[in-house]
Parts: structure tokens; sequence; C-alpha cells
């Protein structure tokens, strides 16, 4: 008799209901004009143990079905935990760069203040030593003018004096004409006093 075909699909044993020793401890009436004995208990040993490794084979998956979705819910959690981790450092990227703009335009704002407020002091500073400067030339000029004036006013005033020395100088000096100067007290005629003034010798 042949061995009968047992389908390799299963979706779901009841194991409270049937297991391998229940169908191998399965007792038949006996009745008249019944099955053969003998053939009845070869099926069913042949049942039995297709039943047997079907209901192996279905432990197996369900264990290894068990053992995916511990494995699926740890991946999940671990996905989760990754989800959630990214978000956290999506917020907190966001939010270090938010804090780094805002100090970064902080930061500029203080150095264009304090780059306008330099150049205002140096414009004023520059504006003050022109202004210095201008005032300095003009105390120069007027100081210059001032020496040339004087120079000009001493040299004419010099010139004139020395011009009115001069011609007093030539008046005293000048002798009478057919008269010899006569000399101080106590020198002769022939020793004149040095430095006084002596007619040029006659050719």
């Amino acid at each position: 008799m042949s061995t009968p075909e047992v389908p390799l699909e299963v979706t779901r044993v009841n194991e409270a209901s049937m297991s391998p020793l229940d169908i191998q401890h399965k007792q038949f009436k006996v009745v008249f004009r019944g099955y053969d004995q003998e053939e009845v208990d070869t099926f069913l040993d042949e049942v039995s143990d297709a039943f047997e490794r079907l209901y192996v084979e279905v432990r197996s998956l369900r264990d290894r079905n068990a053992q995916l979705e511990a494995r699926t819910g740890e991946e999940q959690e671990v996905s989760d935990m990754l989800k959630r981790t990214l978000l956290v450092a999506q917020k907190t990227a966001d939010v270090t760069l938010s804090e780094a703009r805002e100090k970064s335009d902080t930061l500029l704002a203080q150095a264009r203040g304090r780059a306008e407020a330099v150049e205002a002091q140096l414009k004023v500073q520059g504006e003050a030593l022109q202004a210095n400067a201008a005032r300095a030339r003009a105390e120069i000029e007027e100081w210059l003018g001032s020496l040339q004036r004087f120079g000009a006013d001493h040299a004419s005033r010099m010139r004139a004096f020395l011009q009115q020395e001069l011609r007093a100088l030539e008046t005293m000096a000048a002798p009478q004409i057919g008269e010899a100067p006569t000399p101080p007290a106590g020198l002769s005629s022939a020793q004149p006093t040095p430095g006084a003034w002596a007619p040029p010798p006659t050719q």
C-alpha cells in the first residue's frame, strides 16, 4: 500500500487537539466485515510518522518565526532608536547652526559698529590734524612774513645808519684845503696818532 501524501504547506496545527503519540495509541473498535487490522495499523504508523515529521517541522518553523520576530523586533527597536538619534542629532544640528548664525550676525554687527566708530574717530582726528596743520602753516607763513619784514626793515635801517655814519666819518676826516690836521697833545706832527686819518701822500 502506498504512503499517503502529506501536504507540505501547513498554516496552523492545534497542538492541544492531536499529537503523534495520540495517533500511535489510537484504538479502533473491531466490527464485522471491517477493515484489515494490519493494514489499518500500518497506515496509522505511516500517518503518525508523517504527522510527527510535520509536527517537528512546524515546531521548527514556529521557533524560527519566533526568532525572526524577536530579531525583527530588535531590529525595529534599533531602527527606532536610530531614527530618534538622527532626529535628535538633526534638531541639535539645527539649533547649533541657528545659534552659530545668530552669534555670527552679532559678532559681525559688533565688528561693523566698531569699524564705523573707528572710522568716524579717524575722520575726526584727520580733520583735526588738517585744521592744526592749516593753522600751523598759516602761523609759519605769518612768522616768515614778519621775519622777512623785520629783516628788510632792519637791513634798511642798518643801511641808512651805515650811510649816515660813513658820511659823518667822511665829514670829520676831510681836512681843510691848505691846512694840516692838528695832532693831539703830546704827539708830534711827525708821528700821527694811530687810527687817525692821514692824507694820502702827494704824487
